[in-house]
C-alpha cells in the first residue's frame, strides 16, 4: 500500500497551522498589564523589580549607612513591590508575595511596611542633627526625673536658644516643678548674646512675680557685665534694680569676665578687640573694659556679704590663690584648673593629694578637664582611671569631664568621625546627650566625614526585631509619604 499526501489534502492543515501560529503570536503580543506589557513581558518585570527590592534590603542596613540613605532605597524597595502587586498581579511573583513565599527581604511584607518603615522614619528623624539626637536620648526614659536628666534638659535648651530655635526652646516639654529651670537656661542665653526681644518678653511674663523678675534681673546683669556694657549703665541698671540678687548676679559677670581676660594674658593669647574672648557658654566682649572685683563688691556691699565673700573666693583660687583645705569644693577644682591651664601639673597632683572626700573628687574631676584641655589626654586618662577605680557609679560623668576637655581645647583639634560620639565610654543616655550639646557649643570640634548622629542612634535603638505598630494611622503614613516616587 502508497502512502502519501495529496495536495488538496496539504492547503487546509497548512492554513490551519499558519493561522493557530498567528494567533499564538498574537496572543503574545497583546497586552495583559495595566501597562501595556505582554503576559512573558510582565511577569520579568515583575520578577526584576522583587530581585531589585530584595537586593536593597538585604545589602543596604544600619551600621555602614546613614538612615536617611536606608530610607531613599528601602522606600524604592517598597514601592517596587507595590507595583508588582499593583501592576502585575496576575504573575507568580505577586502570588508568592501575597502568600508570603516571598519577603521584603528580612521581613513580611505587612511587618516591613507597617512597622519597619515607620520605625525607620523615626530613627531619620533622630538622626538629623545633633539637637535632635540628643532630645531622643533624653525621651529613651520619660519617666526618668532626675538630676541627670534636669542637666540634659538644660544642656539642649540651651543649644536650642543659642541658635535662636526660641519656639523649639519654649516648646520642650518639661515637669511644672523644673519650669523655672528650663526658662532660666533660656533667658541667660538671650541676655548674654543680647537678644532683646526675648529678654523683654520675659521680663514682661513676670511682672506679676516679684521674685521671678529679681531672678531674671540678676541674669541680665550678669550678662550686661560679661559683655562689657559700659559700667556708667551697669551702675544705672543698678539704680533700678538695688536688689543684692542683681548686685551679686553683676559680680558674678564680673568675676568670670576678669577670670578669661586674666588667663588669656597669662598665657600670652591674643584677644581679637571685635569678638573678644568666646568660651562654650558665652563670650567676654570689649576686652578693653575692666573691672577691680574686690573694690566692686566693697562697694556693692560696704557692710559685707557671704555670698559677695564666697564669690571672691572663688574668683582668687581660679587666678592662682590656694584655698584652704576646709575650703568648698568648688574652690578647690578652680584652684586646680587654674594649675592646669597653666601647665603646672606636677601641682595638680600634689593639691589633689592632700585633699580628702568630696574635695578630693571635685578636685580630680576638675584635674581631668584641665589635663584633656592642655592636650595631656596620657595624664587625663590616667587620673580618670584613679577616679573610677575609687568612683565606679560615677563613671559615665568622669568620661564626660575627659570629652569636655579634649573638645573645648584650644591646643589640640577634636576631629569629629561617625563614631566618635557613639563610642565614648559613657552608657547613661542622659549624659550622653549633655556630651553631644557640649560637643555642639565647643570651639575646638572639626567634623570629618559623615555626621555621627546615625551611629548613636543605632547605639541605642538598633534593629528591626518585635516593634510595635505606630502609635497612629497618621504616624504610619507620614513614613511612606516621603517616599521619592511611588
Amino acid at each position: 500500500m502508497r502512502f502519501g499526501f495529496r495536495p488538496a489534502n496539504i492547503l487546509p492543515a497548512a492554513l490551519i497551522l499558519g493561522l493557530s501560529v498567528l494567533a499564538f503570536g498574537c496572543s503574545q503580543r497583546e497586552s495583559v498589564f495595566a501597562d501595556g506589557a505582554t503576559e512573558a513581558e510582565g511577569i520579568a518585570e515583575a520578577r526584576r523589580l522583587y530581585d531589585e527590592a530584595a537586593s536593597y534590603l538585604n545589602r543596604i542596613d544600619e551600621g555602614p549607612y546613614s538612615y536617611a540613605y536606608i530610607q531613599f532605597y528601602w522606600l524604592n524597595a517598597l514601592g517596587n513591590l507595590e507595583r508588582i502587586l499593583r501592576v502585575y498581579d496576575t504573575t507568580p511573583t505577586a502570588a508568592a508575595l501575597r502568600d508570603g513565599t516571598l519577603r521584603a527581604g528580612p521581613f513580611d511584607l505587612e511587618y516591613f511596611r507597617d512597622r519597619v518603615l515607620p520605625r525607620l522614619e523615626e530613627k531619620r528623624t533622630y538622626a538629623v542633627d545633633d539637637a535632635s539626637c540628643a532630645v531622643f536620648l533624653y525621651n529613651r526614659d520619660p519617666m526618668r526625673f532626675d538630676e541627670t536628666r534636669r542637666r540634659a534638659m538644660e544642656a539642649i535648651v540651651e543649644v536650642l536658644a543659642r541658635r535662636a530655635r526660641w519656639g523649639e526652646a519654649f516648646d520642650f516639654p518639661v515637669l511644672d516643678s523644673d519650669l523655672p529651670r528650663r526658662n532660666d537656661a533660656i533667658f541667660r542665653v538671650a541676655a548674654r548674646q543680647g537678644s532683646d526681644d526675648i529678654v523683654e518678653q520675659m521680663l514682661l511674663a513676670a511682672e506679676e512675680d516679684p521674685a521671678r523678675l529679681i531672678a531674671l534681673n540678676a541674669m541680665l546683669g550678669e550678662a550686661h557685665a560679661l559683655r562689657g556694657v559700659p559700667r556708667e549703665e551697669i551702675a544705672a541698671f543698678l539704680d533700678e534694680h538695688p536688689e543684692d540678687a542683681v548686685k551679686l548676679g553683676v559680680l558674678n559677670g564680673m568675676v568670670l569676665r576678669e577670670i578669661e581676660i586674666q588667663r588669656a594674658a597669662a598665657l600670652r593669647r591674643t584677644i581679637d578687640p571685635e569678638t573678644g574672648i568666646n568660651t562654650p557658654h558665652f563670650s567676654v566682649l570689649r576686652p578693653e573694659v575692666r573691672d577691680d572685683v574686690a573694690a566692686v563688691a566693697r562697694t556693692f556691699f560696704p557692710a559685707g556679704n557671704s555670698q559677695s565673700d564666697q564669690l571672691l573666693a572663688f574668683y582668687g583660687a581660679a587666678l592662682g590663690a590656694r584655698p584652704q583645705p576646709a575650703a568648698a569644693a568648688e574652690l578647690h577644682a578652680a584652684y586646680v584648673e587654674h594649675l592646669g591651664v597653666l601647665e603646672r601639673f606636677d601641682e595638680v597632683q600634689t593639691h589633689i593629694v592632700s585633699l580628702a572626700g568630696e574635695r578630693r573628687t571635685a578636685a580630680e574631676f576638675k584635674a581631668i578637664e584641665a589635663f584633656a584641655f592642655a592636650g595631656r589626654k596620657d595624664l587625663a586618662e590616667a587620673q580618670q582611671a584613679t577616679l573610677v577605680a575609687r568612683e565606679p557609679g560615677q563613671a559615665d560623668r568622669i568620661a564626660l569631664a575627659l570629652f569636655r576637655g579634649e573638645v573645648n581645647s584650644p591646643w589640640v583639634q577634636f576631629d569629629t568621625r561617625p563614631a566618635t560620639l557613639s563610642s565614648l565610654s559613657i552608657e547613661d543616655p542622659l549624659i550622653l546627650a549633655e556630651a553631644i550639646m557640649t560637643w555642639s557649643l565647643a570651639p575646638n570640634q572639626r567634623p570629618r566625614g559623615a555626621a555621627p548622629w546615625d551611629a548613636v542612634v543605632l547605639r541605642y535603638l538598633p534593629g528591626w526585631q518585635n516593634l510595635p505598630l505606630p502609635e497612629s494611622e497618621e504616624v504610619g503614613n507620614a513614613s511612606r509619604d516621603v517616599a521619592p516616587f511611588r
